[in-house]
């Protein structure tokens, strides 16, 4: 196995980027969170408002 010199550990490129399919990933599933967790409240205010709620027995 070669040593590396520091010049050359300087000169290595690549890795990572600033935006990664990981970060990515999850950004969009925060989005998909934050989706759903609003459509289901607008769906109880809806049902609340137009009295189509579930009985309970």
């Amino acid at each position: 196995m070669n040593k590396i010199t520091n010049e050359e550990l300087e000169k290595i490129n690549g890795g990572t980027s600033t935006f990664t399919s990981t970060i990515i990933n999850a950004v969009t599933n925060l989005f998909k969170l934050f989706y759903e967790v609003g459509e289901g409240v607008g769906s109880g205010f809806r049902r609340v408002k137009e009295n189509e709620l579930c009985p309970l027995e």
